[in-house]
């Protein structure tokens, strides 16, 4: 799909994610080669997640969210609702190279991740610099982390990717990680 086909895909879904958001993951997931990992935190009501699915149809992307915040925004009324409400997008989209768990991060005790080609981080709480800090080491050698919203992580941004290079910076800012 072209990227302005995946816009208009996934226009139905409620969230703050923009269409210039959609370009800059379309530009990322797109270029992974097949068998990539894609992990995004903060599924959200699942824009992201099938944005970068669709992208690449040839990478396999794990989405984590608790549904706190699409709760808070009124989007769904509880936790079972949004696991419902997810899981409908991603199969309305047929999306299948997807993999939802509606979970706290924290909380899931093994989570098997061998590596990250592709870090998406979108994560509406002030553990958003601990997330960033735990996953960071699953991201491989010339591996690209998103982070949305990045200014909300202040100077624990550039202490946590200190040894990566960034490429580009605004409302996503996009780092890569040193081969």
């Amino acid at each position: 799909m072209t990227v302005e086909e995946i816009i208009q895909a996934v226009n139905d879904i409620p969230t703050f994610v923009t269409g210039d958001d959609i370009k800059l993951y379309h530009k990322y997931a797109s270029s992974l080669p097949e068998g990539s990992i894609i992990f995004d935190m903060g599924t959200g009501m699942g824009k992201s997640a099938i944005a970068l699915a669709l992208s690449n149809p040839n990478v396999e992307v794990f989405t984590v969210d608790n549904g706190d915040y699409p709760v808070m925004r009124g989007w769904v009324n509880s936790l079972s609702e949004y696991i419902d409400k997810v899981n409908e997008n991603i199969e309305k989209h047929g999306v299948g190279n997807i993999t939802f768990l509606g979970d706290d991060v924290f909380e899931i005790p093994d989570l098997d991740i061998p590596k990250i080609d592709l870090f998406h981080l979108d994560f509406e709480t002030k553990r958003e610099a601990e997330a960033l800090k735990r996953f960071i080491e699953f991201v491989t050698p010339g591996g690209i982390l998103l982070i949305r919203n990045s200014n909300r992580l202040g100077s624990d941004l550039e202490e946590i990717c200190s040894g990566c290079k960034k490429l580009e910076s605004g409302m996503i800012s996009v780092y890569q990680k040193p081969q």
